[in-house]
């Protein structure tokens, strides 16, 4: 290979990287995924539909509003750092949602990946002592 044909090679080897990455970079910046968290309390759950809804305050708003969205088949739910299920879940429980915002054909969906509920815990006092009948 002579000298002017290696030098006649580099543009072309240019041009091709150029090329590549631009491919590369195309992707939509809007249709990927946003992960966010969101405090609020539990608003619905439809188990048939697998739609759940939370309300939560928008500072946009500056007011209260219902949230719905799915569930991810492999979220983690948890109760006072409990693992836990749907089924265990309660209408207004206090929860902080972890979830990834999808955005197909320019509609906004909300997808739980993580939902953790705060509840008080209960406080027990000890049952007070038995005493047995002494018979005479």
């Amino acid at each position: 290979m002579t000298r002017q044909m290696r030098v006649g090679m580099y543009p072309l080897a240019l041009a091709a990287i150029v090329v590549i990455s631009l491919l590369a970079g195309c992707s939509k910046d809007k249709e990927r995924s946003k992960i966010l968290q969101r405090p609020g309390r539990v608003a619905s759950i439809d188990t048939q539909t697998g739609i759940v809804e939370m309300w939560t305050y928008s500072p946009k708003q500056k007011k209260e509003i219902k949230i719905p969205g799915t569930l991810d088949p492999n979220v983690e739910i948890m109760i006072n750092g409990a693992t836990a299920s749907l089924a265990d879940v309660n209408i207004d429980d206090k929860v902080m949602v972890t979830g990834r915002v999808i955005k197909t054909d320019g509609e906004s969906k909300f997808m739980a990946l993580k939902v953790e509920v705060t509840r008080p815990e209960a406080t027990t006092a000890p049952a007070p002592e038995t005493q047995e009948a002494v018979t005479p």
